[in-house]
């Protein structure tokens, strides 16, 4: 869903259209996918997807997909291919919002945790080949800073949490966001040192099943939104697309023997270091128990969609915190076997 509020109804959708790229729109359909707002275009002989990003995304990040998005498609790589407008531009600014058009894909996305087994060894094949096409990317990616921790950081987190809280009459809201702080509390005074020895690699930087277009035989036909590729661990991407994509997710279960075969699918084309694997579910356990989104925007704009995205990462992270002790022993064992 949208971050932020459209500013586009269809009128001006046609008449900015228009005037940028020379396009006589016949149609227009709001999708409501992904953070950006978003537009299916239809003219007499063509059809695109326009996107109106959040005010955060600024030239800079449109121009990085752009050059990531190209060069992804020199190892055949299906991504979106983008529109210039009439200037030969790549975007226009729009009221102070960055926007693109794009060819339209044809294809499918499918619902987070409802994919096959088959689905998800393919969506790791996937990364794996992305990141290894990318090491030969020349320009500078940024960092992803988040997955680090300190216990001044996780004290940032726990005040943040404590704010909602007063904030909030709702019952249901208050209660989950306590037993995040209480997951923060419990982790505060754990050693971070293994946060330095991570694989560090070019990525997609937002690696789940909502970027994926699904072609008739359900497999993926092209891949979304690079927006945020940069330098982010590795075992960040891989856990996080799982967790995404997995039906026990949901039941907040893990299926242990099949999670290793996940892994030793992308290991045939990265090796993970041990405190990749060691350290994997805790990563984004960190990630899970200190992020506020869906509920932060829930509570200020009382909105009942992000609530609802609110609650799946809370359910991600009581999954994992019931189950990343075990899943990081299975892990260990995994790389044992592997050096033996």
């Amino acid at each position: 869903m949208s971050v932020e509020d459209s500013l586009f109804d269809i009128r001006e959708v046609k008449k900015v259209l228009f005037e940028q790229y020379g396009i006589n729109v016949a149609k227009v359909k709001r999708i409501n996918r992904g953070s950006a707002n978003i537009y299916e275009i239809y003219s007499d002989d063509a059809h695109y997807i326009m996107k109106e990003f959040q005010r955060k995304i600024n030239m800079e990040n449109v121009q990085t997909e752009y050059n990531v998005v190209n060069h992804l498609k020199k190892y055949e790589i299906n991504t979106p291919e983008y529109c210039l407008n009439k200037s030969g531009e790549i975007c226009f600014n729009h009221k102070n919002k960055m926007v693109i058009l794009q060819k339209y894909i044809e294809g499918n996305v499918l619902e987070t945790n409802k994919s096959t087994k088959e689905q998800i060894i393919e969506s790791i094949n996937l990364l794996g080949k992305i990141i290894k096409a990318l090491e030969d990317y020349e320009y500078e990616l940024p960092y992803f800073k988040r997955y680090i921790m300190t216990q001044k950081l996780c004290d940032k987190d726990i005040f943040n949490i404590e704010q909602l809280i007063l904030k909030t009459n709702n019952t249901e809201v208050k209660e989950i966001l306590n037993e995040k702080r209480d997951i923060l509390l419990k982790l505060r005074n754990l050693n971070f040192d293994w946060q330095d020895k991570l694989t560090i690699k070019k990525s997609h930087g937002d690696f789940t099943v909502s970027q994926f277009i699904y072609d008739k035989e359900n497999k993926i036909n092209a891949i979304l939104d690079f927006v945020a590729t940069r330098n982010i661990p590795v075992a960040r991407e891989i856990i996080r697309n799982y967790f995404f994509m997995a039906k026990e997710i949901k039941k907040q279960k893990i299926d242990f023997k099949f999670f290793l075969e996940y892994v030793k699918e992308f290991m045939k084309i990265y090796e993970l270091n041990y405190y990749d694997l060691q350290y994997m579910p805790l990563l984004y356990l960190i990630e899970l128990s200190r992020t506020v989104y869906g509920y932060e925007q829930f509570i200020n704009n009382n909105s009942a969609e992000y609530l609802k995205l609110g609650n799946q990462l809370y359910n991600q992270c009581k999954c994992l915190e019931k189950n990343y002790q075990e899943l990081s022993e299975r892990l260990i064992k995994l790389k044992n076997r592997r050096n033996q």
